[in-house]
This record gives C-alpha cells, structure tokens and sequence, in this order.
C-alpha cells in the first residue's frame, strides 16, 4: 500500500511540473534570422534605436514576456513607432555571436543600442508592458 501511494504521489507531482507551451500572440515579434552585422545595418537604414530581444524557446520569463508584455497593443506600437526591434534565438549561431557582443548572459535581455549599434541600455528579466515602455521612451528624442 505504501508502495503505491508513493507512486500516484510522485504521479501527480510530475504532472503539475509540466512546462506550458507557448502561447501564440498577435502582435507577435517574428524571429530575425540573420546575424548582428545585418541588424545594425538595416537600423543605420531606418535612423532608428535598434531594440535586441535575446531569448530562448526553454525561457518561461521569455515565453511569458511574449504572452504578456509584447502582445500589449500599446506597447506593440509604442517599439514599431520608435524603434528597429529584432528577436535573436540566443542558442542560435547568430545569437550566441550577438551575445558575446554584448556580454548577454540571462533571458531574456534586451540591449537597446544607437542606429549604429553601440550599446544605451541592457534590460535583464521580464517586465510588464508600463514598465517597459517607461524604460524604452528615455532613450528617445
């Protein structure tokens, strides 16, 4: 009896320690698949900030600031409005050469850099989208 209390005890904790998928969002950022040289490049283009977001698909902060922060309408068109936002898979090959660049070491990060590509700010961790907006609008004009 013992035996098989112990078994449905560890049954069920292992199934309330199952990871959620991700949740699909509409204002969703499309992964940039390209490398750190064609960021700049085509922020110097659009003479905008350049917001990196640095994530990966094993992340729950990264997953949840896609469910919650990034599918803000508001948010969503306060970073299109100002901003040249790009989303790297850190475990990528473009993405780990990025993060070296700009010594990204937690998900999620976002770097927001000048048009050309040199570093204003590095925000670590998740942040709802007030927050991250007001983090955001100092580093405009």
């Amino acid at each position: 009896m013992k035996y098989i209390l112990i078994t449905f005890s560890m049954l069920f904790f292992f199934i309330g320690c199952t990871v959620k998928s991700p949740v699909k969002v509409k204002n969703q950022i499309s992964l940039y698949k390209g490398g750190i040289d064609d960021i700049i490049l085509e922020g110097q283009l659009k003479q905008k900030p350049i917001l990196i977001d640095f994530w990966a698909s094993w992340c729950a902060p990264c997953i949840r600031m896609e469910s919650e922060t990034y599918s803000d309408p508001v948010l969503d068109s306060f970073i299109k409005r100002n901003y040249s936002m790009y989303k790297l898979d850190a475990d990528s090959f473009d993405g780990l050469e990025a993060s070296g660049k700009y010594g990204v070491k937690s998900f999620p990060t976002l770097i927001v850099t000048d048009s050309k590509g040199n570093e204003l700010e590095k925000i670590e961790g998740f942040y709802l989208p007030a927050h991250l907006k007001a983090k955001l609008s100092k580093h405009l004009r």
